[in-house]
């Protein structure tokens, strides 16, 4: 009798495994697993692009918003390109855009300068390059009537380019 037992449950568990009902859980059960990787692979590429951040600057940054910075760029451009003392508030509104983004990165600081320097050469694209042209943005701070050349200008421009696209806030 005891042999019987043990086929009939044999049997059974064969029913079981050949049911429809057995079937829809496992379809049910796949479909599940194949939700919870695609979202586990999404998070882990989130995560991979703070991790990026951290290793490529030092530190995450925040992400900023391309749409209001692109147009304060096109602004400026517009500026430099009528030259003159429009070209000088050109030079100045890359220093306003530039305090707000290293406030924005989580620096402390009432000036540029003092912000400026709580950062690493490495934690900034072009950071070294930037810090030789500010000079430009500082004389016609100090001074209204101070004369730039063209070549000042435009390169002080284009360090402040430099930042900004490394730390893609225009493109």
């Amino acid at each position: 009798m005891d042999s019987g037992i043990i086929i009939l449950l044999g049997q059974v568990w064969e029913a079981f495994q050949n049911s429809a009902f057995l079937y829809y859980v496992k379809l049910i059960s796949g479909v599940i697993v194949v939700i919870l990787l695609i979202a586990d692979i999404l998070l882990l590429a989130r995560r991979f692009e703070d991790d990026y951040k951290v290793l490529v600057y030092g530190a995450s940054f925040p992400v900023f918003k391309k749409s209001i910075y692109q147009k304060r760029w096109e602004e400026v451009m517009l500026l430099v390109k009528k030259g003159g003392t429009e070209a000088k508030k050109a030079v100045m509104e890359c220093e306003e855009i530039l305090f707000e983004m290293l406030g924005k990165m989580g620096l402390a600081g009432s000036t540029v300068n003092e912000r400026l320097a709580n950062l690493k050469p490495s934690q900034l694209v072009g950071l070294e390059e930037l810090l030789e042209k500010r000079n430009l943005a500082q004389n016609i701070k100090k001074n209204i009537g101070y004369e730039a050349t063209d070549d000042e200008i435009k390169g002080a421009i284009e360090a402040y380019e430099r930042v900004f696209k490394g730390m893609e806030l225009i493109e």
